[in-house]
């Protein structure tokens, strides 16, 4: 997804600086042909900002609210396992048993 977005914000700045371009272009040039260059370049600035405001939009309404959904699911499904861990570590305290634990599996 990150990708996506990331490609979509590229394609949309170089689409507007095509358009900026071919505007300048479409100054220099004389009559229909430069007229022409004026309404590409216009269009493909028109196009940039959409596409800008397309990879904003998927960004705020699908990837955010995603990132947070999988924050949350984490945070649950690590969290019994924690206190399993917690528990079996101070039972261990008390009776003065010594053990190793794996602990990069709990991380």
């Amino acid at each position: 997804m990150f990708v996506y977005l990331s490609v979509s914000t590229e394609l949309g700045q170089s689409l507007s600086d095509f358009g900026k371009a071919v505007k300048i272009l479409g100054a220099c040039a004389e009559n229909s042909l430069g007229k022409a260059f004026s309404e590409l370049g216009t269009k493909s600035e028109m196009l940039s900002i959409k596409l800008q405001n397309e990879a904003h939009n998927l960004l705020m309404n699908f990837e955010e609210p995603l990132k947070d959904y999988v924050r949350a699911v984490r945070l649950l499904s690590g969290e019994p396992l924690r206190c399993a861990f917690l528990e079996l570590y101070n039972m261990a305290e008390d009776k003065n048993i010594w053990f190793t634990l794996q602990i990069d599996a709990f991380e």
